[in-house]
């Protein structure tokens, strides 16, 4: 295997389907590629030789192989290179050792492929089924993977792979979006030197000895190569930026973001949970519902040295916290608890001085929980570009002159759904712990819950999804797609050429 510490990009031997198929972002995929491509139909192929015979004949030209059922053939011992297979029918066929430079499947089912040893170079992975495809040993170095969510790479083995400068081109639409089934891909020993997979949205990855040299990742993705080799730098990018993490740099962050990783552990030991809400709390997938805890246990012990009164209130709010394990949706009823009693505690601590008049601070999703330590390193501040750029979601907040606030923000969901807010005129009410928009109504005047902020955190009431809420004021004001919401943010101070990005923004929606 080439050694990622002195590799260098891979240049395609010649230009293959990844070339003459176009780019998937509006592209020539179809008409114009169909008409430059000489085309075969896949029906009329009964064995590898025809098919190794018409790539031989077209030279270093690319071919298209339209359909066709080849499941279960035995490919090794032949050569294909530059062929376009779209909407074939590949599914358990054996590729071992095949050399296959060029070659791409475009809407086509591979599930359960051998391809162990195969030398596809410069390979065109889009809208295919590669689900449980041993891939041991592959060299698909300069290859890319893009097209829609029916793609499929669950249970993907890339182990001891050649990837180098191998490109993971998702967007979050149906066409350009990543595979919905992704989990269980392991690429262990693989090379990663030159691979861009910051846009790569996978999770339960494992990448237990991969050698990462000028890798491009996302802050998302930093955790998901603890296990990782670093031979060289790293690249982490974010919106339209990059910024170079060196191997020392690269240590700090990561060991920063583990340990923000383990903090996520509610207000007591979770080895020592006995009720069914308290082991329910401590569940692998309620991370939230921690969070919620630790707040909850922060601004309690922030009260009692105010009024040691409030005693008395919290241990009727645990019983009524408890009573939940009663209800058919018991982690509904939790939720809905702690986010009352959040805001209980934070009306009865009364508003922070957390914003002067005339100041304003940035809120944006947290995609790289990092220490306090690191975040107040230049280390940090350089990345700071990098953690706007990747945020789906920010909120700029201004205090205005009369001591009430003003909000703007946007937030993108999948499909590209997304989330609108501008308000001004918001007041915090103790009654909630919200700041909130006054309205009358049939003479009576009520407070409608907005924003809440505590400890550098920000949330939007009920995410900016208001179905439900059609008598709220709110709705003049927040507006989200089916498949967006707001999530909780954090304050950042960033460069002032970012900053002045999102005041851009916020001037264009005033």
């Amino acid at each position: 295997m080439t050694n990622p510490a002195a590799a260098q990009l891979p240049i395609p031997p010649v230009p293959g389907c990844q070339y003459a198929y176009g780019n998937i972002y509006g592209g020539s995929e179809d008409g114009a590629t169909r008409k430059a491509m000489k085309s075969y139909d896949g029906e009329k192929i009964t064995s590898p030789e025809q098919l190794a015979a018409y790539s031989k004949a077209a030279g270093d030209d690319a071919i298209l192989i339209q359909g066709g059922y080849f499941a279960g053939w035995n490919f090794t011992g032949v050569e294909l290179s530059n062929i376009c297979f779209v909407e074939s029918d590949l599914s358990r066929s054996d590729w071992t050792g095949v050399k296959a430079p060029g070659v791409g499947f475009i809407r086509s089912n591979l599930e359960a492929v051998g391809m162990i040893g195969a030398r596809m170079q410069d390979i065109l992975i889009r809208s295919s089924n590669f689900s449980r495809v041993d891939a041991k040993a592959v060299d698909w170095s300069s290859g890319k993977l893009d097209g829609g969510w029916d793609g499929d790479v669950e249970g993907l083995k890339l182990d001891g792979a050649n990837l180098t400068g191998f490109k993971f081109d998702c967007g979050i639409t149906v066409s350009d979006g990543c595979p919905i089934n992704r989990s269980g891909i392991r690429a262990h020993v693989a090379n990663l030197a030159f691979v861009d997979i910051s846009r790569f949205g996978f999770y339960d990855a494992s990448f237990t000895g991969a050698m990462l040299n000028q890798t491009v990742i996302s802050p998302r993705q930093v955790t998901a190569f603890k296990d990782a080799n670093n031979m060289g730098a790293v690249f982490i990018a974010g919106g339209d930026k990059k910024v170079m993490v060196l191997p020392e740099t690269w240590l700090l962050l990561m060991a920063s973001a583990l340990a923000a990783e383990d903090s996520d552990a509610p207000s007591f030991d979770c080895g020592e949970a006995r009720s069914s809400i308290e082991k329910e709390i401590c569940g692998e997938y309620n991370s939230a519902m921690r969070h919620y805890d630790r707040q909850v246990a922060a601004l309690y012990k922030e009260a009692r040295k105010r009024d040691r009164s409030v005693k008395a209130s919290q241990k009727a709010w645990l019983k009524r916290r408890d009573a939940c394990s009663a209800e058919e949706y018991s982690t509904d009823c939790v939720r809905r608890s702690y986010d009352q009693r959040v805001g209980q505690l934070i009306g009865l601590l009364g508003e922070a001085d957390w914003l002067k008049p005339g100041e304003e601070a940035l809120f944006l999703e947290e995609v790289l929980p990092l220490t306090d330590d690191v975040k107040q390193s230049p280390t940090y501040f350089q990345l700071t570009p990098i953690l706007a750029g990747e945020a789906r979601a920010s909120l700029l907040v201004k205090r205005s002159m009369d001591g009430s606030l003003e909000a703007y923000g946007d937030a993108i969901g999948a499909n590209a759904h997304l989330c609108g807010l501008k308000v001004k005129g918001l007041r915090f009410d103790r009654a909630t712990g919200w700041y909130s928009i006054a309205q009358e109504k049939n003479g009576v005047t009520r407070n409608f819950p907005v924003l809440r902020y505590h400890d550098g955190r920000i949330e939007v009431y009920k995410g900016g999804q208001l179905r439900g809420d059609e008598d709220s004021p709110m709705l003049d004001y927040v507006s989200c797609g089916a498949r967006a919401s707001f999530p909780p943010m954090v304050r950042m101070a960033v460069p002032e050429a970012v900053m002045d990005q999102y005041r851009g923004a916020a001037e264009e929606e005033r």
